[in-house]
């Protein structure tokens, strides 16, 4: 998302350097053409300013919750609780797959380094952006992964691991979260 403030693209959003080989310039993350200097970074005034912004703008807020490794939430059916992160953030680039059935996670089913997983990642960052409607855009979701040529692995329930599938309770199975790009497991507890 851009924001149109008329803040220049080069420079920090709170001291207005141009960043250097000692302060470099960061990403904000939510905002394409927003970034914030490393020594800005943790500071009162950007923490304020963030604070501003989860509280004025939904999608912001939903961004960064998104994000959150080790996000805290409780499963709708059996309340529960798990954890919550994005697939493919950590020290390992693989994207897990989820079983379609049971809460069976496999963490080192994709690898960057066999699979192009760019398409993967476009539609990641829409979702974080709140730009994709997982139902509307289902069918070419599926034709994406048949396109991919991952090979699908049976669960030992029987399932099926899948890009598609969404993170379960590890209680009673139901769907915890509606994404496709989250795993919920207790990794983080």
């Amino acid at each position: 998302m851009t924001l149109n403030n008329g803040q220049s693209s080069n420079r920090c959003l709170n001291c207005h350097s141009q960043g250097s080989t000692t302060n470099s310039l960061i990403p904000e993350g939510f905002y394409e053409d927003l970034y914030i200097s490393h020594n800005c970074w943790a500071s009162e005034e950007i923490r304020q300013w963030r604070s501003t912004k989860e509280q004025t703008d939904s999608r912001y807020r939903s961004y960064w919750d998104l994000l959150t490794a080790g996000f805290k939430l409780n499963c709708p059916r059996c309340s529960q609780e798990t954890n919550r992160r994005p697939k493919f953030i950590g020290h390992s680039p693989n994207w897990e797959m989820c079983c379609t059935e049971c809460a069976e996670i496999d963490h080192n089913s994709v690898s960057p380094y066999e699979y192009d997983l760019s398409p993967w990642h476009e539609l990641w960052e829409r979702f974080m952006r709140g730009e994709l409607d997982l139902e509307e855009e289902w069918e070419s979701l599926l034709r994406l992964e048949a396109q991919s040529n991952i090979p699908k692995r049976r669960c030992s329930c029987g399932g099926v691991y899948s890009m598609l599938a969404k993170p379960r309770c590890q209680g009673c199975n139901a769907v915890v979260f509606d994404s496709i790009f989250h795993i919920c497991d207790g990794f983080y507890s």
